[in-house]
């Protein structure tokens, strides 16, 4: 391992060298960007709840609003237990399985090709699931977007992993540009994104609860507030917007850093074979097998 670094007077703070380095810059300004990717998951419940409404088992073919107060909750619950679960059965399939074929892509694809493509069909996915959303009977509308859903949860998984393979190649830049490493501040990059991502996605939320007039502390609530089919059409897109159009956004801005992204390819190869003769050079041994 490297020998611990003691900082000397007027040496660059540790923000001050993520700042100047233009890789980890890029990757941390990507996570950024990428936060709305998150909203296929966690605005799922409400969508659940305020955009959709589809009848099951034995409430199939019948008016809510002639149910009693029981029977609509319970119609509603039903609904909303559906919903839901489409949305996990998808973020799961998407997701998860982008991350157990994740180590053989990376074998045999360049991260930064790898990041830019799911990311533009995530997109891509979403533009169709928002259609979909819009012109599609509202019961049959979810059905109909399954395949699309589980084409944008990929990046999620995607963009998971990359995180840390790129933030670990930008520290390898840093090293060999200025002779710092400091393997905490990776860890500090990928919690700053994962925590901006989770606030963007609850003010997100928010945002969309005060559009449709409904109290954002309502939220938490354990209970639907109003039923979707007391919201306008234009509402219940609203809420839909929050798992198609913000995702697709996201994705879409996220992939423009990476595009200036250049430690792939040869370049990268050739960095690695410098960092390692460099290395050498100052008597530091890198044991892979420990």
């Amino acid at each position: 391992m490297p020998p611990i670094h003691k900082k000397a007077p007027g040496e660059p703070s540790a923000l001050k060298r993520v700042f100047t380095c233009k890789p980890l810059m890029l990757v941390l300004i990507m996570g950024v960007l990428s936060s709305g990717r998150y909203m296929v998951q966690a605005a799922a419940i409400h969508v659940a709840r305020y955009a959709f409404y589809i009848p099951t088992g034995k409430y199939v073919g019948v008016d809510l609003a002639a149910l009693p107060y029981e029977e609509q909750v319970a119609a509603i619950d039903a609904s909303v237990g559906l919903v839901k679960t489409i949305f996990q059965v998808c973020a799961i399939v998407g997701m998860f399985g982008a991350t157990l074929l994740m180590p053989t892509l990376m074998k045999k694809v360049d991260y930064k090709k790898l990041l830019i493509y799911t990311c533009l069909a995530g997109a891509g996915a979403s533009v169709f699931t928002t259609l979909i959303g819009w012109f599609a009977n509202p019961r049959y509308a979810l059905y109909c977007c399954i395949p699309f859903i589980i084409i944008s949860s990929i990046p999620l998984g995607v963009i998971n992993v990359l995180t840390g393979a790129l933030i670990g190649d930008g520290l390898d830049y840093l090293e060999l540009k200025t002779g710092y490493r400091d393997n905490g501040l990776g860890s500090a990059i990928q919690g700053f994104v994962n925590k901006i991502g989770s606030a963007l996605s609850t003010c997100g939320i928010i945002v969309m609860y005060m559009l449709i007039n409904i109290d954002p502390t309502e939220m938490y609530s354990s209970t639907v507030v109003k039923s979707a089919l007391e919201l306008t059409h234009a509402q219940n897109f609203a809420v839909f917007s929050l798992v198609s159009v913000i995702p697709g956004v996201s994705l879409l801005l996220c992939s423009i850093p990476m595009f200036f992204y250049d430690i792939s390819g040869e370049k990268k190869e050739q960095m690695i074979k410098d960092l390692k003769a460099k290395r050498e050079a100052e008597g530091i041994v890198i044991n892979e097998n420990a």
